[in-house]
């Protein structure tokens, strides 16, 4: 079972290397432009508190870090127990919860 949980951990930590840094607000502009029925004020608060919680090294229940963006839909869960996929595939993380500023 250890083993099991360290190759998972091992792939999850892998996927953050293929996320496709965005910015928090033009995150949250293509959020809103894609999901006109989403309220912007609390999805920005659901968000930052994601995004934050990924900073201050939050995990996930496998014990990989969360994806901040996943997470701030369905709660704290890394990217591949929320998609169930092994690698993000030019799937957006934010930059800032990557740890960098992505070059617009």
């Amino acid at each position: 079972m250890r083993t099991l949980r360290q190759r998972h951990l091992d792939v999850a930590s892998k996927a953050t290397n293929g996320f496709v840094p965005i910015p928090f607000d033009r995150y949250v502009d293509l959020n809103v432009q894609n999901n006109p029925s989403v309220d912007r004020n609390e999805f920005v608060s659901r968000l930052r508190e994601a995004v934050d919680a990924r900073k201050a090294g939050a995990r996930c229940a496998c014990g990989a870090l969360i994806w901040a963006i996943g997470s701030a839909e369905v709660g704290a869960a890394c990217f591949t127990c929320i998609t169930g996929e092994a690698w993000p595939d030019a799937d957006y993380e934010i930059d800032e919860a990557l740890g960098y500023t992505a070059i617009v």
